[in-house]
């Protein structure tokens, strides 16, 4: 990424100390420092309704033996940090669509309310890698 896109939305990296935690897992695959989007579609949360909002990001996708987490920085306050963190054995990751959008981008949707009772609506997160098929065989085996 860029300087100036840098500047605004951070680095797109995972923290050290957290990174350290997920190589201890062995990782399958880790993609940092990625260009995107976060989404919000019909989305409603305490204090929060939306029928469309776009956040440009910057963002990093690791998957481990273990788990699959999603790092975002920029967008909006309040959706920084880890995105999202589900182990592979959970059921729930049955409902996240992952899919490519595009030869080089890879798209992770979901129904926010599988995560938290209080919200409803979609939340997808795009993020520009030459790895995207890669990502969507991964998670979707």
């Amino acid at each position: 990424m860029g300087l100036l896109h840098r500047t605004f939305l951070g680095d797109g990296r995972i923290p050290a100390d957290f990174r350290a935690q997920l190589a201890a897992e062995q990782f399958l695959l880790v993609e940092e420092d990625l260009g995107g989007s976060l989404t919000f579609r019909n989305y409603r949360a305490p204090g929060r309704r939306s029928s469309l909002e776009k956040f440009a990001i910057a963002g990093a996708i690791a998957i481990t033996r273990q788990r699959v987490v999603v790092w975002i920085s920029g967008g909006k306050p309040g959706v920084k940090g880890k995105h999202m963190d589900v182990p592979l054995t959970d059921p729930r990751i049955r409902g996240i669509e992952v899919t490519t959008d595009g030869p080089d981008k890879v798209c992770i949707a979901y129904d926010p309310h599988q995560f938290r009772p209080d919200t409803s609506g979609r939340v997808e997160v795009r993020l520009k890698t030459p790895r995207a098929a890669e990502i969507v065989a991964l998670l979707n085996r």
